[in-house]
């Protein structure tokens, strides 16, 4: 698949979305956005660990963004504040899916 046909696939599918999951969206291609500016200024070094925000935590459970920041205010994500924000590594977040699992 081209990059031009990507866009625009990419394109129908966000006019499909729900007003609801537009955030989370944007938040994914900011990361998207700095990946592909990253391969371009630096081809050889790897990205370090994405930062979840407790919206991106609480989309990813489907459980409210209040029960999200009360998992990691309670230590169960391994959150690390930043200034005034809490965010929580992906593989913090996946650990914590396989413990429900257990």
């Amino acid at each position: 698949m081209t990059a031009p046909d990507l866009m625009k696939e990419l394109e129908e599918i966000v006019r499909a979305l729900p007003a609801s999951q537009c955030p989370i969206v944007l938040a994914d291609l900011e990361r998207i956005r700095l990946s592909v500016l990253l391969r371009i200024v630096a081809p050889g070094i790897s990205r370090p660990e994405a930062l979840l925000s407790m919206e991106e935590v609480a989309a990813e459970l489907n459980i409210p963004v209040s029960r999200a920041y009360s998992l990691a205010r309670g230590g169960t994500l391994g959150a690390k504040r930043i200034g005034k924000y809490l965010r929580v590594e992906r593989s913090k977040l996946s650990e914590y899916r396989a413990s429900l699992s257990r």
